[in-house]
């Protein structure tokens, strides 16, 4: 057979090659368009993954944010409350220095109670001159002579612990 009694038909092979590059082709691009979607939806699951993990962070930081602030204010409402099952032992301490007899033996306890207390953030309300203050002060009494509305003698210490009041002053106060 000669070259051209193919020419006039065709060469089977080569149009079998030429099918078979036109199927791979397609195939091929089909195959890369597959390939494409499955890489764009595995970029959006990432994405998604990566969104979900950070609000997961962020949960778990405000999360542990929340707990360091209420073991701090454990903390500090635990000095709280041990003062303030301490405060009759110092009301007592001060009823007994009222006795001139007693006063010499109770003033070295009153006074390392207190600086052990101060350490832990004790203070006493002003009083004595000072203007009444309801958040501080509570009225017991009152006297006409002084200035409106300033102390004029403490019955009953006060005490304040990291500024805040844990026991209002009983006050006796002037009112004309």
């Amino acid at each position: 057979m000669n070259q051209s009694h193919y020419s006039r038909f065709g060469n089977p092979m080569h149009e079998e090659m030429e099918e078979a590059r036109r199927r791979s082709g397609t195939m091929a691009r089909r195959e890369v368009q597959r390939m494409r979607v499955e890489l764009l939806e595995a970029r959006k699951q990432t994405v998604k993954e990566k969104e979900m993990l950070l609000r997961q962070i962020a949960d778990l930081e405000n999360l542990l944010r929340a707990k360091e602030r209420e073991y701090s204010l454990r903390l500090k409402n635990a000095d709280k409350d041990l003062i303030k099952d301490i405060l009759p032992v110092l009301d007592s301490l001060d009823a007994g220095m009222r006795s001139p007899e007693h006063a010499s033996i109770l003033k070295p306890f009153q006074d390392m109670i207190l600086n052990i207390l101060k350490s832990h953030g004790l203070q006493k309300v002003e009083t004595q001159g000072s203007k009444f203050d309801p958040f501080r002060h509570e009225v017991v009494g009152i006297v006409d002579s002084g200035d409106d509305g300033v102390v004029q003698e403490k019955v009953q210490d006060g005490y304040l612990v990291n500024d805040e009041v844990i026991r209002t002053a009983k006050v006796i106060v002037s009112k004309r």
